[in-house]
């Protein structure tokens, strides 16, 4: 939706520093397939206090997984679980992991097939 999309970047702009935009921006971009954008909003997202760094990673790996970037979707991954605090985030992260790396093995064993 434009309109969304428009409210969220005037957030943003307006007040860059006001946290609780950015997750459901972020959010946005990447059901919305704008990883390029994605990326940029979560490097600015990264210097704002308040934001949490576990859930850009999160995303970031998400947007990664998306385009089917597996190894660098759990070098996202691994980054968010390193910093997690909460036991069930973490738990969620191991899981993101562990899927990922299932969906890199497969993805290996049709390369080596097709070669």
């Amino acid at each position: 939706n434009k309109t969304a999309e428009q409210h969220f970047r005037y957030a943003v702009l307006f007040n860059p520093q006001f946290a609780d935009t950015y997750p459901e921006y972020l959010r946005y971009l990447l059901a919305v397939k704008k990883h390029t954008e994605l990326f940029e909003l979560a490097e600015k997202a990264l210097a704002v206090p308040g934001v949490s760094a576990v859930m850009i990673h999160t995303v970031c790996g998400n947007a990664k997984e998306q385009c089917g970037l597996f190894r660098e979707a759990i070098v996202y991954y691994e980054l968010a679980a390193r910093i997690a605090t909460d036991e069930y985030e973490y738990s969620d992260l191991l899981s993101d992991i562990k899927r990922v790396k299932q969906k890199a093995e497969k993805e290996n064993a049709v390369n080596y097939i097709f070669q």
